[in-house]
């Protein structure tokens, strides 16, 4: 009998040293995650399988402006003011969510937020980082609305250039039907009216550009003639570099037009 209560009081000495063991690391590893949630510099929050906040740390009442025991009297609904049904909806049936909305901190301010959750393996719990992400959101409302002005300035200075370019325009061409020109004047007068018209072109290739970028015109593929286009290319920066000494050739093998 001595023996057994022995051997007894052994193996329940080393069970309860293990248990405690285990106890011990287990606390240290909560510990340790907890530490790492509390100092998080992106707010946390653990909902509930009824969207009720149960945990949340440091930045995330930094970010709402409201204090813990506020926040667990909330629901998901209290904070954010968006499709909140939809969005605990989501979150429910397919177990995780990724989705930009707008949070409503204590002071009314709203606050533009990426909101990502999953749920937790070992419970029914979610984990949910919200990002504050107003200042992107600026940004980038800010950025549409200078492209916004860079295609109506666009629009507007090639308006300002076409209109003196079309006079231009004009009276070469009035002085292009002078029957007594000499060859070389007309010669000049022709290089003036093509220059012009590749000028108002390139106003009109930059007026396109400028409703593509804005959505409101589709690319349209054509054909053309390449050997016309590098004839004219050619004629276009001969003057140019012949004052530089510069010859230029192309070689179009294989092709007719």
């Amino acid at each position: 009998f001595i023996i057994l209560t022995i051997i007894t009081g052994i193996v329940l000495r080393s069970y309860l040293l293990k248990k405690y063991y285990f106890e011990n690391a287990l606390r240290q590893s909560e510990e340790k995650y907890r530490s790492y949630i509390d100092n998080s510099p992106t707010a946390i929050f653990i909902l509930n399988q009824v969207g009720k906040y149960v945990e949340i740390n440091a930045s995330a009442l930094q970010l709402t402006g409201y204090s813990k025991d506020e926040i667990f009297k909330f629901t998901l609904n209290d904070l954010l003011i968006e499709n909140t049904n939809e969005i605990f909806t989501e979150l429910l049936d397919k177990g995780k969510l990724s989705v930009e909305t707008r949070l409503k901190s204590k002071s009314g301010k709203l606050i533009h937020v990426k909101f990502d959750a999953v749920k937790l393996p070992d419970n029914h719990n979610y984990l949910v980082y919200c990002t504050d992400i107003t200042e992107l959101n600026n940004a980038l409302i800010g950025l549409k609305h200078a492209n916004l002005y860079k295609s109506e300035f666009i629009r507007n200075m090639s308006h300002e250039i076409r209109t003196p370019l079309t006079g231009i325009l004009g009276f070469n061409s009035l002085l292009l039907e002078d029957k007594n020109l000499h060859p070389e004047q007309r010669h000049k007068l022709e290089f003036i009216n093509k220059s012009g018209k590749r000028l108002m072109n390139l106003l009109i290739d930059i007026l396109v550009l400028s409703q593509i970028e804005s959505g409101k015109m589709s690319i349209k593929k054509s054909k053309f003639s390449l050997v016309k286009l590098c004839s004219e290319l050619k004629e276009l920066y001969e003057l140019q570099l012949k004052r530089k000494n510069i010859e230029i050739n192309f070689e179009l093998n294989g092709i007719d037009s």
